[in-house]
């Protein structure tokens, strides 16, 4: 019962046909997620380090949940000039398609230590209930 997964991605540097600017592939880097299949829901763990919980954007619409962030474009005479930077979070949008099983009205999203918790409860009847004995009469 994962969510199937579609992304948007968009380049990641200014300059996109500059193949020494471009990361290789063109596109920015995606936070990575876990799902994790609990018996009575799905827990997303979205890895977001650096990004202030107030930036990163939530919806939930016709069963696709979606998460973003924008990065905020900064003035080049604000920051030095580095001689080495590798930890730029850029812009990112991803979007799952959530299953009937999971009860929307229920998501709820918290984020610690660089990591943003999704919880997806599923609906009562989606829940295993497991093998039930029966007494013969």
């Amino acid at each position: 019962m994962i969510p199937t997964v579609f992304t948007t991605r968009r380049p990641a540097y200014k300059d996109f046909n500059n193949e020494l600017a471009s990361n290789g592939f063109g596109y920015n880097k995606l936070p990575d997620v876990n799902i994790i299949d609990q018996k009575d829901k799905l827990e997303m763990q979205v890895f977001v380090p650096g990004i202030d919980k107030s930036e990163i954007n939530i919806h939930l619409e016709d069963d696709v949940l979606t998460i973003s962030y924008e990065s905020k474009a900064t003035n080049e005479n604000e920051h030095p000039e580095y001689l080495k930077q590798e930890f730029i979070q850029e812009s990112f949008k991803r979007a799952f398609n959530l299953s009937k099983e999971i009860d929307q009205d229920k998501v709820e999203a918290h984020q610690e230590n660089g990591i943003l918790y999704v919880t997806l409860p599923k609906k009562e009847e989606a829940i295993e209930k497991g093998p039930k004995s029966i007494d013969v009469k």
